[in-house]
């Protein structure tokens, strides 16, 4: 081996580097090869999935007889996949791609999904085994939720009936050990959270995901993450486990690999919006990636919305020139152009305000110069977009109304209130409606009971006996107005039996863990009888989705709303032509203001407050 490093050449336009890992054994030291094909014309490969690592955690490798620096994960992989005899083809972005080089880096990005579709396997490196963790038993706990997942759904096939989830009765009957256990594999292996491996999973045609020497099935793995992000809610909730990105993988694989066989439902696929609002849990360490990493989503390539072509004819979106992505990667700009250039072309291209739902600054981005309309994809947000709601029509279903003049949004649109007082609702705020008990102080801190108290506290001491705190209102402030993803309000006698339902067993369960605190019998039977048919864990997980992380706030005339934490008092409450929500804006000059979030306005949320007459520019900046 000479002692320069290697030096790539030039790669032309659809072109890719295939790696031909040389065979070893042992101590020997990895060697590759770096080979130039036309990706349509390449011979059969496995993609590698994997997390490229600490940056300053880096060894050498042999390629082309030059000594190559890569970092350790990869080494790691490549000295556990290669054969003994035989030379094994491999693409693995880090060697594959000219790192150095942004134009190829923008070329080969715009490839990726078609390099992870062409593949024979992808194979996923999660990482050395650990003794604390270790694998054998972290997929064992997978394979037997699959096996669980597999009969439930048969069972819902036979009788019609909804697949059951987690409930909060159920939940001391699973092995909190294995659980916790499990989390933190989760938690250690950075895996589960890169934002890349949502495509390169999502697009394999087979995959096994590796750790150390144990081997888990693609096949054993997606009946799992199905469930338990739809199921087992409650158990990703109790145990602090995040598979949002994972489920996603499994989105993009139903999307494309199944629709081929099963037939195209456009209906029932995410939007490009949805991916990227889904995904902003998931890690990237180029802020760019943000968006360009789920570029290879068949939604990328609508030519309308809900277009089916992009997911019937996979591979034209790569090579056909009536085919465009969203945007094109370009690693020349800075990411907040990239956002800005996203927002702005997905309001064309849906032609409505949805994408204003997933603006949720900090208290950094809110201050900083860039268009405050665009959502950061960088910033990690755990809130549910109030737009789920689709009953919700704030605007009286008016059309949308807007244009842009360079980095200003102008929309058409009126304030109808103002902010007076926010209170924060506490992180761990379901933590206090279900957690374990310790003292006598944890039962007497109800927390929904405390927050109601705050609540009418500032209420009165804003408008004293003009305003009656209405705890039914407060209720459905906390849910957003949704049971599920269905109005409470048409369904109150639900609504009501889920809150009876969840105040009993909370109750029940005071009443068993302590001898020192007795809830009032009457109480009690009254619960019983109000709770009849009620969902306690319905209400808690409406809760969780739709409260945590935000804030509560009263308005100058009274009425109760739900917020993002950035909002302030003297905030604007807005309704924007089109809009499905509220929105808080934030004056900075006459008629311009910058976007702080969308919010739920309990008596608004139907067109109330609407007045066309009213409406007027606005410009956000």
């Amino acid at each position: 081996m000479t002692d320069s490093t290697y030096q790539y050449e030039p790669l032309p336009d659809d072109f890719i580097r295939l790696l031909h890992l040389i065979p070893g054994e042992n101590e020997d030291p990895v060697t590759v090869q770096l080979v130039s094909v036309p990706l349509g014309e390449a011979p059969s490969f496995e993609a590698l999935s994997y997390v490229w690592g600490d940056r300053l955690n880096t060894t050498e490798i042999e390629c082309g007889q030059r000594p190559f620096s890569i970092r350790t994960n990869l080494r790691d992989a490549l000295y556990h996949l290669r054969h003994p005899t035989e030379i094994k083809l491999l693409w693995a972005d880090a060697i594959c791609i000219n790192q150095e080089d942004d134009a190829e880096r923008s070329r080969q990005v715009r490839l990726m999904g078609l390099i992870y579709w062409t593949a024979d396997r992808v194979i996923v490196w999660l990482g050395m085994d650990d003794d604390a963790c270790p694998a054998s038993e972290m997929f064992s706990l997978i394979r037997d939720v699959s096996e669980l997942a597999s009969k439930q759904l048969t069972e819902q096939l036979e009788s019609g009936n909804a697949m059951p989830e987690v409930s909060l009765e159920e939940l001391s009957q699973y092995d909190v050990e294995r659980w916790k256990k499990f989390g933190t594999f989760v938690e250690t292996h950075n895996w589960f959270y890169r934002g890349w491996v949502i495509q390169e999973l999502g697009l394999a045609a087979d995959a096994w995901l590796i750790c150390g020497k144990e081997k888990l099935a693609f096949e054993d793995y997606l009946p799992f993450v199905r469930w338990i992000v739809n199921q087992g809610v409650l158990l990703c909730r109790t145990f602090r486990i995040s598979m949002r990105p994972q489920y996603l993988a499994t989105d993009y694989w139903l999307s494309t690999k199944m629709s081929l066989e099963y037939g195209d439902a456009p209906f029932q696929k995410m939007s490009f919006l949805e991916v990227l609002g889904e995904t902003r849990s998931a890690v990237c360490s180029d802020s760019r990636d943000y968006v360009y990493a789920f570029l290879g989503h068949p939604s990328a390539f609508e030519a309308y919305p809900k277009d089916p072509t992009p997911y019937r004819n996979y591979t034209d979106n790569f090579f056909s020139t009536d085919r465009k992505p969203i945007v094109e990667p370009d690693y020349g700009k800075m990411a907040e152009q990239v956002y800005a250039d996203v927002a702005r072309n997905l309001m064309k291209h849906y032609g409505n305000l949805d994408v204003l739902s997933y603006v949720s600054h900090t208290h950094e981005t809110i201050q900083d110069k860039y268009p405050s309309w665009a959502p950061r994809w960088n910033v990690e947000c755990p809130l549910v977009p109030l737009s789920i709601g689709s009953y919700y029509s704030t605007s009286a279903n008016s059309a949308p109304v807007f244009s842009f003049q360079e980095e200003e949004l102008h929309i058409l649109g009126m304030e109808f209130d103002v902010v007076d007082w926010v209170g924060h609702v506490p992180e761990d705020f379901s933590d206090g409606l279900v957690g374990e008990i310790v003292t006598v102080d944890d039962i007497l801190e109800n927390r929904l009971d405390a927050l109601w108290n705050t609540y009418k506290f500032r209420l009165w001491q804003r408008h004293g006996a003009s305003k009656r705190p209405d705890r039914e209102a407060f209720l459905y402030t906390l849910t957003a107005g949704l049971i599920g993803y269905k109005p409470a309000e048409d369904h109150v006698a639900e609504f009501r039996a889920n809150v009876a339902a969840f105040e009993l067993q909370k109750i029940n369960s005071l009443n068993t863990r302590t001898t020192r605190w007795r809830a009032d019998p009457q109480r009690i039977e009254d619960l019983g009888r109000e709770s009849k048919g009620g969902d306690a864990s319905r209400f808690l997980i409406d809760v969780q989705q739709m409260a945590e992380y935000r804030s509560l706030f009263i308005t100058k005339s009274g009425r109760i709303g739900l917020v993002n934490r950035v909002t302030e008092v003297g905030d604007r409450c807005c309704i924007l032509s089109g809009g499905k929500t509220p929105y808080i804006l934030r004056r900075v000059a006459k008629d311009k203001y910058k976007l702080v979030a969308e919010a739920y306005i309990h008596g608004v949320m139907r067109g109330e407050a609407f007045r066309e007459g009213d409406m007027g520019n606005i410009v956000l900046i």
